[in-house]
Formats: C-alpha cells, sequence, structure tokens
C-alpha cells in the first residue's frame, strides 16, 4: 500500500514541475491548436525578462527610440537597399513562394523585450486614442514623455485604415493573435518559425 501510495505521490509531483512552467497564453495556444506546436520564436516573447514590459526599442543607454513610423512600405529597392533598415517592412506575394525559390532576407537583431500581455491584463486596458489618459495611467507614462509619444503612435498606427488588400488587426495579447488568424485560416494550421544562429547565413 505504501509503494502504491509513494507511486502516486511521484506523479502528482512529475505532474506539477511537468505543468510549472506553462503559462495560459501557452495552455491557450494548445488548446486551440493542439496539432500545431507553438514556435520557440513565440514562446520567447511570452517569458517575460527581467524588469518587466517595455515599450518602444531601447539604445545601449537606455534612451528611448522612435521614428515618425513603424515601417517604410519599400517598393522597387533593390536587394541591397533593404539590409540591415529594420524600419523597412518585407514583403512578397504569394506567388513568389513555391518549391526551389530562394530569397535573401536579412534580419536584424530586435533590441525590444517586450512580451505579450496576458489576455486578461490586455482586455483590461482600453485601446483607442479616445481613452489615452487612461492607458498612459495604467502604464504609469507621463502625458508628453517618449514612452507615451510611443503609446500613441502605436495606437494611432492601429486605428490607421490599412492599405488596400490588406487585412490590418493589432493584437493585443498571444490568445487574440491565435483568435484572429484562426478566424482567417481556420484552426488546420501549422505555425512556424525558422531560427538562426549567430553569425550564421
Amino acid at each position: 500500500m505504501e509503494l502504491k501510495f509513494q507511486c502516486i505521490l511521484a506523479f502528482l509531483y512529475l505532474a506539477l514541475v511537468a505543468s510549472h512552467g506553462a503559462l495560459p497564453s501557452e495552455n491557450y495556444w494548445n488548446s486551440v491548436l493542439p496539432n500545431s506546436p507553438m514556435p520557440k520564436a513565440v514562446k520567447d516573447i511570452l517569458h517575460p525578462v527581467p524588469g518587466g514590459v517595455t515599450v518602444g526599442a531601447l539604445t545601449e543607454k537606455g534612451k528611448l527610440v522612435h521614428d515618425q513610423n513603424q515601417f517604410t512600405y519599400t517598393y522597387a529597392a533593390t536587394e541591397t537597399q533593404l539590409h540591415d533598415n529594420p524600419n523597412v517592412a518585407l514583403f512578397f506575394l504569394e506567388k513568389d513562394l513555391h518549391l526551389g525559390k530562394k530569397m535573401n532576407l536579412q534580419f536584424s537583431k530586435t533590441t525590444n523585450e517586450a512580451t505579450f500581455l496576458p489576455r486578461q491584463v490586455a482586455d483590461s486596458i482600453p485601446f483607442s486614442s479616445n481613452k489615452l489618459p487612461d492607458i498612459l495611467d495604467k502604464f504609469s507614462a507621463k502625458p508628453g514623455s517618449e514612452g507615451a509619444a510611443v503609446i500613441e503612435k502605436t495606437i494611432k498606427e492601429c486605428e490607421e485604415k490599412g492599405i488596400k488588400g490588406e487585412e490590418k488587426f493589432c493584437a493585443t495579447s498571444l490568445e487574440s493573435m491565435v483568435d484572429f488568424s484562426i478566424s482567417k485560416l481556420g484552426e488546420d494550421v501549422d505555425a512556424i518559425s525558422t531560427n538562426a544562429e549567430e553569425g550564421k547565413k
């Protein structure tokens, strides 16, 4: 009897340890997309870094940096004109995605360590330029500060109409991103990402 009790305790302990690292967002992903493992790139941004959520990109000295627009839509650029410009949005057409097609893409390492907010937190924050004072208060951002400017710019960009043919959506949580994706693609999807080792091509 004692051996049976010890086996049950050991099993419960292992179950507790195995479930300890899962966040509600990960659990939601697994329940809605059970046949599509969460890509490492998504897992990496789910786990907050020490210091909490940051807004904007920080330089080495911790000063906020923001441009006029988050993305520059560049048409008819040569291949080398796009290199090392983190503000260029790279778009390619579905017709260009076929077996054997090669594309040379440059990915800059991001310094932005912001994470997804849990859905419950994201849903409690109004996401509208009409509610900007409430949003700034939630993030303890002083009106007129650089952080407030980044927040305001992000909200305005999300409220702007998309370009022709673009389905625009600003996800406020991982769960809202998953819900939007499923509404457009269905549940039979495979989420994939690539990893590049430091210094490798």
